[in-house]
């Protein structure tokens, strides 16, 4: 059951689905009524309920041992829920859509990409620690080195940009003018892979 009374209006139509790494949480965007609807699988009955302006469900991509859902507006804010029934935190800083976000493996970074065409740094209190400006068009994925001292940031320029953590730009590879897609870190994150 999502939210709503099925067939009453649009409410049941559910727009997006994610589910934590650890299986405990289901967040759920119903209807135009701009629910989110969170549920705690593991204490059935219980949900948390959240009225956000057209928000969309990201999953933070790495720290899978910190199980964290996101719920992003259009105002370039992402709300941060691991802990039921409440969230944790709220991103703000953005100019449009967060399109993207991942997590340190320590769990003590997040890195945030935006259709306003940067990605932020931000540390685990939810303050920005570095603006990552220079892509020509909107930031798509990201990726935090195993050891946490880079972060990969992938657009729809065709670039993928590497990161240190203070925010310098470390180096820039051309994806030949593809939207990048997709990007993962290989082994102990000498090397990366990218999908376009």
């Amino acid at each position: 059951r999502a939210h709503g009374d099925p067939g009453a209006d649009d409410s049941w139509d559910v727009r997006s689905a994610v589910l934590t790494s650890d299986s405990r949480f289901l967040a759920v965007c119903c209807g135009t009524d701009r629910t989110l609807e969170v549920f705690d699988l593991h204490r059935p009955g219980h949900s948390s309920v959240e009225h956000l302006p057209r928000p969309r469900i990201l999953p933070a991509a790495g720290g899978s041992e910190h199980a964290t859902l996101f719920a992003a507006t259009p105002h370039g804010t992402a709300h941060a829920y691991s802990r039921f029934p409440r969230g944790d935190l709220v991103l703000r800083g953005h100019r449009d859509w967060i399109t993207a976000i991942a997590r340190s493996s320590n769990g003590h970074q997040l890195i945030t990409g935006s259709a306003d065409r940067t990605a932020r740094l931000w540390n685990d209190q939810g303050e920005t620690v570095a603006v990552l400006s220079g892509h020509g068009d909107a930031v798509r994925c990201l990726a935090f080195s195993p050891d946490g001292a880079h972060a990969l940031t992938g657009s729809a320029d065709g670039a993928v940009r590497v990161w240190t953590m203070a925010g310098d730009l470390a180096a820039t590879f051309s994806m030949d003018g593809s939207s990048v897609s997709a990007l993962a870190w290989i082994g102990f994150g000498t090397e990366f892979a990218s999908g376009t």
